[in-house]
């Protein structure tokens, strides 16, 4: 029961970060097009790189987390896989923990930052959207890359290939 429920949360942040990450790309390939299009007929959009700016953010940081599933990020294993059984285990928990405590203190400076631009009401120059809205991504993405990392020590890693197949 436990570990449905644990493989349940992980597919269902898997389709958030692929349904945002394919979304977000598809919207800041487009806003740049135009920007490039519109710019052979002298024309402005002013909006069309602010767009891509703040959306390279997002995708970023939501991406970062979709890294952390597939086990993607830089790593140091050259003494880890020297280890064999307890020892490696014990290896792999403390080095989660460190990222995970990382990804916890990202959260808080990053909340902090993203709750005093809502305070002091700061928004974007062209579209005028409240600046937390941006500012979220960090403590949001850090929710998740945490969470993530909790994750790796319950599941094995998946196949990229199959599971690019499954979606």
């Amino acid at each position: 029961m436990f570990h449905r429920l644990i493989r349940f949360t992980d597919k269902a942040i898997h389709y958030f970060e692929v349904s945002f990450l394919t979304i977000a790309l598809t919207a800041m390939t487009g806003s740049l097009f135009l920007q490039v299009i519109c710019g052979f007929f002298e024309k402005s959009v002013p909006w069309a790189g602010e767009v891509a700016r703040y959306l390279m953010i997002w995708v970023t940081c939501v991406g970062a987390s979709a890294a952390t599933r597939n086990r993607g990020h830089i790593a140091i294993e050259a003494l880890v896989n020297k280890l064999r059984g307890k020892p490696r285990r014990a290896v792999e928990i403390f080095v989660v923990a460190l990222c995970v405590v990382v990804c916890a203190v990202s959260f808080v400076f990053g909340a902090q930052y993203a709750l005093d631009a809502r305070e002091i009401g700061r928004t974007t120059l062209v579209l005028k959207l409240p600046l937390w809205m941006i500012f979220s991504a960090l403590p949001i993405s850090a929710a998740f890359i945490g969470l993530r990392f909790v994750l790796t020590l319950v599941l094995p890693p998946e196949d990229p290939a199959k599971e690019s197949r499954a979606d």
